[in-house]
């Protein structure tokens, strides 16, 4: 009996997520990303939310889908960064965009959203005119190199989202697949994560 109840989800899975590209690009080195700098180092709780499964992103350089290029120290100043990984190729992905776009503009400026897209490389265009027609207006990485890299080489399948504090350590639940009410889901992902942390919720 329990196997397929074991299929069944398997398939639920799959019909709500894709299959992550292997191959991330990596940042160009030449880049000029702002030098590291030394992030607070206050004692956490012992029931701080450490999401250890997908790794922490304490040292990176990224390049954004309008040029620019940032690390570690854009954690710095939040209480929460949400981190939306996705593709052009994912039907589930592109599904949830508007909510997306919608529930980045509706958060306070401690709380941050940024998405990563994994096939962006050679395919700005359709990266730019699918985030544009949704309304997303926040950043886009499209290159990356370091921790980034380890992190997102755990994902497995898009879209996956996933929280991260102030030192860029990975907290609370990760969000895997669409979300059928993409604006509850992510508010009491969101809300869970910063209570646990001792952050006031939305």
């Amino acid at each position: 009996m329990k196997k397929p109840i074991a299929l069944l989800l398997l398939f639920t899975l799959l019909l709500a997520a894709c299959a992550a590209k292997p191959d991330a690009p990596s940042a160009d080195p030449s880049a000029d990303v702002p030098a590291s700098e030394s992030g607070p180092s206050d004692e956490k709780p012992a029931d701080y939310p450490f999401n250890g499964s997908f790794g922490n992103v304490t040292s990176f350089s990224a390049g954004t889908l309008d040029g620019g290029t940032l690390n570690e120290t854009a954690f710095r100043g939040h209480d929460l960064t949400v981190v939306n990984v996705w593709g052009t190729y994912c039907g589930p992905c592109l599904a949830e965009m508007a909510d997306l776009a919608a529930f980045a503009k509706s958060l306070p400026d401690r709380v941050q959203f940024w998405t990563v897209c994994v096939d962006a490389v050679g395919n700005k265009d359709a990266v730019e005119r699918i985030l544009s027609e949704a309304g997303y207006e926040g950043r886009t990485l499209i290159t990356w190199d370091g921790d980034l890299t380890k992190t997102l080489d755990n994902v497995l399948y898009i879209p996956t989202t996933l929280f991260f504090d102030e030192n860029g350590v990975c907290v609370g639940k990760e969000i895997i697949g669409g979300q059928q009410d993409f604006s509850a889901a992510y508010t009491a992902a969101v809300n869970e994560t910063l209570t646990a942390m001792g952050k006031d919720a939305l």
